[in-house]
């Protein structure tokens, strides 16, 4: 078991994402994760699922702390209140990225909320993550265009 200072067990955090590849509420979570793994401060490991039954071996399986459900309305349905009462009696903490601004979840279920708009005025248990800059390669040999279309 991985330790730190002061012989506390390091916060482990597992990201729960839906498995749309192509999907941007996808590739956002990715940026995310990227951003995080680097850190001495707690673990992070990420997953993809299709149903709640993967969610919930994957939390036997991984043992987080906290998890960060990468949401919207469209994502993760099989997610729902009893699947968050669940994490919680497991003593998990549960952190939400909403990407619409909406959270579907009974409030109480929930100990952080992550929003993405960086105009947001959070309140308590709230903070702002932001959007990340995603870099996205430039087209090579593009045929340029030499008429202006609207």
């Amino acid at each position: 078991m991985e330790k730190s200072i002061g012989d506390t067990v390091k916060p482990k955090i597992l990201i729960i994402d839906h498995n749309d590849e192509e999907c941007g509420i996808h590739q956002f979570s990715k940026a995310v994760y990227r951003c995080l793994k680097p850190s001495d401060k707690f673990e992070t490991h990420r997953g993809v699922f299709d149903n709640e039954r993967n969610v919930l071996e994957s939390i036997v399986y991984n043992n987080p702390t906290h998890v960060i459900i990468n949401k919207h309305r469209n994502t993760l349905r099989f997610v729902t209140n009893d699947t968050l009462g669940v994490m919680r009696k497991l003593g998990i903490k549960v952190m939400i990225m909403p990407h619409d601004e909406i959270i579907e979840y009974d409030r109480s279920l929930i100990d952080h909320v992550l929003w993405l708009d960086p105009t947001w005025e959070p309140s308590d248990n709230e903070s702002v993550l932001g959007r990340p800059i995603i870099p996205v390669p430039a087209i090579e040999n593009r045929v340029q265009n030499t008429k202006i279309v609207v």
